[in-house]
C-alpha cells in the first residue's frame, strides 16, 4: 500500500542462503549480505533513472535495512528497520530482557512458571518421561540427556507465541493467543493437571496438523534459544548475529537461570553447542566490534526504527528514549501493544487500535517525506533536493 501511494517500484530480494539461493556457508553471514544487497540496489537504480531507493526490512531483515542505509548511504536514501534488534548483542543489552518480554505477554505467567517446575521434577524419572512423551504426543521416549531440551521446546512455544500475540487470527493461531494459553492455566491446578495445560499451549503453538505425533530435536537444549531456526541461521546466530538470552527475576513464566542452569546464559555452553552443531566458535564481542553500539548511528539520517512493546525482540531494539538526544537523524516508533513487527501486516479496521492505527500514518508520513528530501540531517552522500521522480522500496 505504502509503494502504490508513493508511486513506487516494490522490490523483494532473497538473502543468499535462505529460500532458493544455494547455502554455501563460507560465504554466509550478514556482512555479504548487505554487500549483496547493496550491489542489486545500485543495479536497480541504474535501470531506473538513478532512482531513490528505500530499505524496508523486519527482523533481522530490519538490522539489514538499518545497517545498509548507514553504511552505504549513498545507495540507500533511507531504511525503515521494523522489530530490528540492532543492539541485542553480547554486551550492549541485558540478556534478561527477551524473556522479561516474553512473560510480559501472559497474566498466567506465575502458573505458568510452577508449571514448568512440576514438569522439571516429573521428568528425572523414568515413568515420569514416559507419561509426559505420551501426554504430549511426541514420537520417540524421552531420554534422561533429553530433560533439558524438552524444557527449551515448551519455552520457545510461549515465545513463538508472544511473537504472535495479534488481536486477530492468523495462520492456525487465534486471535490473542497468549489469552487462550493462559486459558489452561488455572489459578490452582490439581495433581498432574500441569501436563494438560502444557499440552494445550503445545497444540497451539505447534498443532499436529497431518503429523502424528511430535519429533523434536531434542539433542541440545540451544535449538530452543528465542529466535533459533534450524539450518543457515543457526549457523548464523553461532557465527555473525549472535544474540544472548538468559532468565532473570522479571520473567515467572520460566525457572529462573538461579533454579534452571540452561536458562543461564553461558558463552561457552554455546560454543560448545555451535562448535558440534557447526564447527565454528562464536566471538562473544563481534556484534558490536562488526555491527557497532548504540553510538554508531549518532551521524546516521534517514532511519526509522518501529518496535511493540510486547514483542520479545524489542529487547535489542532502539527506543524512542535511546535516539531521544544526540540522534537527531534517526527515528523511533514504540506502539502499545504490538507484537513481532505487527504494523507491516494487513490493516484491520475492525481490531487495530488507534496506536497502531497511528504508527502506520507516521511511517508513512516519515518515508514520504524523504523522498520528498525532508532529511533531517543533511548527508554528504545524498542531495537534499526534491525527491526525483523514480522511487523504489526494496
Amino acid at each position: 500500500k505504502m509503494a502504490e501511494d508513493l508511486e513506487a517500484v516494490l522490490v523483494f530480494s532473497e538473502h543468499r542462503g535462505y529460500g532458493q539461493s544455494p547455502v554455501e556457508y563460507r560465504h554466509l553471514s550478514a556482512k555479504q549480505a548487505l554487500a549483496d544487497h547493496a550491489r542489486l540496489a545500485s543495479e536497480i537504480r541504474s535501470e531506473y533513472c538513478n532512482a531513490h531507493v528505500v530499505v524496508i526490512g523486519a527482523s533481522y531483515g530490519g538490522m539489514l535495512a538499518a545497517w545498509l542505509r548507514r553504511d552505504f548511504p549513498q545507495i540507500f536514501l533511507g531504511a525503515y528497520a521494523s522489530s530490528g534488534p540492532v543492539v541485542g548483542f553480547t554486551g550492549m543489552t541485558p540478556p534478561t530482557r527477551v524473556y522479561d518480554l516474553t512473560s510480559s505477554n501472559f497474566k498466567c505467567a506465575p502458573q505458568v512458571g510452577d508449571a514448568f517446575r512440576q514438569l522439571r521434577v516429573l521428568l528425572f524419572s523414568n515413568k515420569g518421561r514416559l507419561e509426559i512423551g505420551q501426554r504430549l504426543e511426541l514420537c520417540a521416549s524421552l531420554h534422561v540427556n533429553q530433560q533439558d531440551a524438552l524444557i527449551g521446546f515448551l519455552q520457545k512455544c510461549f515465545v513463538t507465541l508472544a511473537e504472535s500475540n495479534l488481536p486477530y487470527p492468523r495462520g492456525h493461531l487465534p486471535a490473542h493467543p497468549a489469552v487462550h494459553a493462559c486459558s489452561a492455566f488455572p489459578a490452582h491446578n490439581s495433581s498432574h493437571s500441569f501436563l494438560d495445560s502444557m499440552k494445550a499451549v503445545l497444540d497451539l503453538a505447534d498443532p499436529l496438523g497431518a503429523r502424528a505425533c511430535r519429533s523434536p530435536d531434542l539433542s541440545a537444549f540451544a535449538n530452543f534459544l528465542p529466535g533459533m531456526l534450524p539450518g543457515a541461521w543457526s549457523r548464523q546466530r553461532c557465527t555473525d548475529i549472535l544474540l544472548p538470552a538468559q532468565v532473570g527475576p522479571l520473567a515467572p513464566l520460566f525457572m529462573p537461570c538461579e533454579d534452571f542452569k540452561p536458562n543461564c546464559w553461558d558463552v561457552r555452553e554455546w560454543g560448545r553447542f555451535c562448535n558440534r552443531s557447526h564447527g565454528v566458535l562464536p566471538d562473544p564481542g563481534y556484534g558490536w566490534l562488526t555491527f557497532g553500539p548504540k553510538s554508531s548511528w549518532r551521524s546516521t539520517t534517514n532511519v526509522l526504527f518501529v518496535n511493540g512493546d510486547r514483542d520479545p525482540w524489542f529487547s535489542g531494539g532502539l527506543s524512542p528514549e535511546d535516539v531521544s538526544y544526540g540522534f537527531p537523524g534517526v527515528e523511533s516508533i514504540l506502539i502499545e501493544k504490538a507484537s513481532h513487527h505487527f504494523e507491516l501486516l494487513k490493516p484491520d479496521p475492525a481490531t487495530d487500535s488507534a496506536s497502531i492505527t497511528h504508527a502506520r500514518k507516521r511511517i508513512f508520513d516519515i518515508v514520504s517525506g524523504w523522498f520528498n528530501g525532508k532529511e533531517l540531517v543533511s548527508n554528504s552522500h545524498m542531495s537534499s533536493s526534491a525527491a526525483e521522480s523514480a522511487h523504489v522500496s526494496l
